[in-house]
């Protein structure tokens, strides 16, 4: 736990990262460079910052770690604060099994998106093959575009479902495990 007290106080920070200091507890924002000198709201009691243009948002530390491109130890070091303990290095299968996590939330993200973007593509060519067919029941073209609109539609909505409605890591590997067996 940082003690809050101990941190510099904002005219400080923003010294620190090279940026002209709050007036009123109001900035220009260095993380977006912005035109307004105001966009940039600062709290001194709570220690934290927001930004009303780019929605940054944080306490000291995340401050300078964003504006100087910092990991979170080295902002701290710069703020003064020192004395992290060191972790253990993790085990390969752990860190193997991070990766994987990753790759599965990263997966259920994009195939999300891929689907999403397929199921609404579906629904802009029924409507129009609805259209078609409203004005001539017997065009052709009208009837192969709703037979393409439609084709597999349950199982689409089925994966979209499964996949947007994940909110746990085993989720996601289930929803990944599924997804990987109808295809």
């Amino acid at each position: 736990m940082i003690d809050t007290q101990a941190l510099p106080t904002w005219d400080e920070v923003f010294q620190l990262a090279g940026a002209a200091a709050p007036r009123r507890n109001r900035a220009r924002c260095p993380i977006h460079g912005g035109d307004s000198a105001t966009s940039l709201a600062v709290n001194e009691e709570k220690g934290v910052y927001f930004c009303h243009v780019c929605h940054a948002s944080g306490d000291k530390v995340d401050f300078i770690r964003r504006v100087k491109g910092l990991d979170f130890k080295s902002a701290a070091s710069v703020l003064g604060i020192k004395g992290f303990a060191k972790r253990p290095p993790l085990d390969e299968t752990v860190i193997r099994m991070k990766q994987a996590l990753e790759q599965v939330r990263d997966w259920c993200t994009q195939t999300g998106r891929r689907l999403r973007s397929q199921y609404e593509l579906r629904q802009r060519i029924a409507r129009y093959a609805h259209k078609r067919l409203l004005r001539d029941p017997e065009n052709d073209i009208g009837w192969e575009l709703l037979r393409i609109a439609c084709e597999n539609e349950p199982k689409m909505e089925y994966l979209l479902d499964q996949i947007d409605l994940c909110r746990t890591d085993a989720e996601r590997i289930r929803a990944w495990r599924m997804y990987r067996n109808e295809i």
